[in-house]
């Protein structure tokens, strides 16, 4: 009889072995593109077997390339320019064509980083400030906050994905719905700096919801210190227009100073296109 594979491969793995794949992506990316043959390689040898049998599969191997390149801008020098380095690094990182049902649910499409470096600009983070990313995915958003010197509340609901940010980022990282995030959130901390890219269509408990942005956005702006700043990317949809009860809510917690309608090719080689 064969020994049966785990449901999760990728929660399969141990600690050593995932810091290991992070570092040996990482080498990759900071010197030269990354090749699909040179990530399947580190894959076959982190979880000692192919994505044909079962081992792994390319979606997993995705998040960990993303996860590995914040973990080289991370090493970067936070003042050599973050839209230049963010740019290069996003150059040398595989087009993603895989997609998971868990990432279609979870509406899992990470922030491209050229895209994260803007957002994070716009929030004007001060070092020693206290930013919240409440859907922190591999942490695209939260490297940029940690390079203008933040401390970091991260929370995200993937339990893969959750190791790699306390791979990537170390300390605690909680597991909550972003949706309730003011309600389940343990720490008293109120934060200084929101910086969020919640999912667009689908929630936890429902399979479709067009609203689940602009309620991921008012738990979060709920948990904002007075006087706090949020920088959200949402969807085309969140307008005054388009959602008035959502929008009203909001402004009831914040008073919005500026709105930009990005591209939706951004997120191209993220497999998406919105």
């Amino acid at each position: 009889m064969s020994k049966p594979k785990p449901a999760n491969p990728a929660l399969s793995i141990s600690d050593t072995d995932l810091a290991s794949a992070l570092v040996q992506i990482g080498a990759e990316v900071d010197h030269q593109p990354l090749r699909s043959s040179a990530l399947a390689r580190i894959m076959r040898e982190t979880f000692r077997g192919s994505d044909a049998g079962g081992a792994w599969d390319w979606r997993i191997a995705y998040d960990l390339m993303q996860a590995a390149a914040v973990q080289v801008l991370l090493r970067g020098n936070g003042a050599a320019g973050d839209i230049a380095a963010a740019r290069l690094l996003a150059s040398r990182l595989l087009t993603e064509t895989c997609r998971s049902e868990q990432q279609i649910r979870l509406q899992q499409f990470s922030t491209p980083l050229a895209f994260a470096t803007m957002a994070v600009r716009a929030a004007a983070i001060r070092k020693g400030e206290t930013v919240l990313e409440p859907s922190a995915g591999t942490g695209a958003l939260a490297a940029f906050a940690a390079r203008a010197g933040a401390a970091l509340i991260l929370n995200e609901i993937d339990p893969f994905r959750q190791r790699l940010l306390r791979a990537v980022f170390g300390g605690e990282v909680t597991g909550h719905d972003g949706e309730h995030i003011d309600d389940l959130l343990q720490t008293p901390v109120l934060p200084d700096v929101v910086v969020m890219n919640p999912p667009f269509a689908s929630s936890v408990d429902r399979s479709r919801d067009k609203h689940i942005a602009a309620k991921h956005l008012i738990a979060a702006a709920k948990r904002l210190a007075p006087g706090g700043r949020l920088v959200a990317i949402m969807p085309p949809g969140f307008t005054p227009e388009r959602d008035a009860a959502h929008w009203s809510r909001a402004c009831g917690l914040l008073t919005p100073r500026l709105a930009l309608t990005m591209p939706g090719q951004v997120y191209r080689k993220l497999g998406t296109s919105v």
